[in-house]
């Protein structure tokens, strides 16, 4: 397993969009290419390899100097469970504190409100929903 930085629009992104679509678009009746994908063009793309499949992927886009929001995490459900969203979001953070990024920011569905309080994100705001579903703001501090 190898955690890297993709660039936006090159295949491995294309790959990576598959993934976000499959686990975190598809479910709600959905698709990851109605979203503007443009402006995902300044964000940090994270991604999880096995070899040549991507497994993991997430992405983090500033909110100012200090402060980026990790955005639309998502692991292969055949390799759920396997720490490897816990992995990408460490290995994360050392590109995050070469930017001096001090606040990690996520809107986390209700499902995953657990693997974030176990990363050591803390709730910061009421409940509300985003893409049809409950959401939780979280924050953690680096």
């Amino acid at each position: 397993m190898k955690v890297k930085q993709i660039e936006w629009n090159s295949e491995a992104y294309k790959k990576a969009l598959e993934l976000r679509d499959k686990v975190l678009r598809q479910p709600l009746g959905m698709s990851i290419y109605d979203d503007p994908l443009e402006a995902e063009k300044k964000d940090l793309h994270i991604v999880v390899m096995e070899e040549t499949q991507i497994i993991g992927v997430c992405f983090y886009r500033s909110i100012d100097q200090e402060t980026m929001q990790m955005k639309q995490v998502a692991v292969n459900p055949s390799f759920q469970r396997q720490h490897i969203g816990r992995e990408m979001f460490i290995q994360s953070i050392q590109k995050l504190k070469q930017r001096q990024v001090k606040t990690i920011m996520v809107h986390a569905r209700e499902n995953a409100l657990g693997f974030y309080q176990k990363l050591g994100f803390e709730e910061c705001g009421e409940p509300f929903y985003e893409v049809g579903i409950r959401h939780h703001l979280l924050k953690y501090n680096l």
